[in-house]
């Protein structure tokens, strides 16, 4: 009996995409929007295989080993195929923190005196803060997009936008 299962980091691998496809399609908006909706919004299997080969051959990647070898490996870092495990899919433990490693890192070196580092600390908890605050403003002056007719949906959409 098994009981637990490994993935890989889908943040690491979603980071090194750009070195590993070439510049001309990491500023390909197509390209990137594409490429994210198929990992991260694909609900099953099936359906992000479709997707992945369409856009392997769109964007002409047929020889790119990098993606070829992430292609191979899909089961262990696309959430299409571990929706079925318990919070599988929810699951990200080092994600969000090394997401917060990367913004701080912007802002910090070890080089910093102490006080430095405090002033751009609270620089960077004061940007984050002003992004939540629009983001905040954005959700909550707007309707969301509903996916289907049902009133379920469009009750909750007007209970939790407003």
């Amino acid at each position: 009996l098994r009981s637990t299962t490994h993935r890989f980091c889908i943040w690491h691998i979603m980071r090194k995409l750009s070195e590993k496809v070439g510049s001309s399609l990491n500023s390909n908006d197509d390209f990137l929007g594409r490429f994210k909706l198929c990992v991260y919004n694909s609900e099953t299997p099936i359906e992000f295989e479709q997707e992945w080969q369409t856009i392997i051959v769109d964007f002409g990647l047929q020889n790119n080993t990098w993606l070829s070898h992430m292609y191979d490996i899909r089961e262990m870092w696309i959430p299409a195929y571990f929706k079925d495990l318990f919070l599988g899919a929810v699951l990200r433990t080092t994600s969000r923190s090394e997401s917060e490693n990367h913004f701080f890192s912007n802002f910090t070196n070890p080089h910093l005196s102490l006080v430095e580092f405090w002033m751009r600390y609270e620089s960077a908890l004061e940007l984050q803060r002003y992004g939540q605050l629009q983001s905040d403003n954005e959700t909550s002056s707007s309707v969301p997009q509903l996916k289907t007719t049902k009133d379920l949906e469009r009750h909750a959409g007007q209970i939790y936008t407003f």
